[in-house]
């Protein structure tokens, strides 16, 4: 977890693979595509603005999960206890897939950057 980012590196055999997304992008005019693949390969991605009661219940609810569950790692952020980072994966067949969130809390409520990734070698 890098703040605004995230790497995931998988290595598998010989062979590696590293998915790096900057969720920091969006504010310079680049934005995370909704959808894209490559051999192997395949991102979903979203952007929700959320009200501040659903935003802090996301939070909570990713912290807990980061806390308790197997294959849950999170990064809080100083300043908001919302201001945080989740990471979600699980072996998939040979590979992997992952799930990532990044809540960025604006005074109102919040807005979250969603992912959800799978490799195969």
């Amino acid at each position: 977890m890098l703040g605004a980012s995230h790497v995931i590196t998988v290595h598998h055999g010989g062979t590696a693979f590293s998915e790096q997304i900057s969720c920091s992008a969006r504010n310079q005019g680049s934005s995370l595509p909704a959808h894209t693949e490559a051999p192997g390969y395949r991102l979903e991605s979203r952007s929700d603005t959320h009200d501040e009661s659903t935003f802090r219940r996301l939070a909570h609810e990713l912290r807990r999960r980061c806390a308790r569950d197997d294959g849950w790692l999170g990064g809080m952020f100083p300043g908001d206890d919302a201001a945080l980072t989740a990471l979600a994966a699980e072996p998939d067949g040979t590979g992997w897939r992952w799930q990532t969130w990044h809540l960025y809390p604006t005074g109102s409520g919040g807005s979250v950057v969603y992912t959800a990734s799978r490799w195969q070698p």
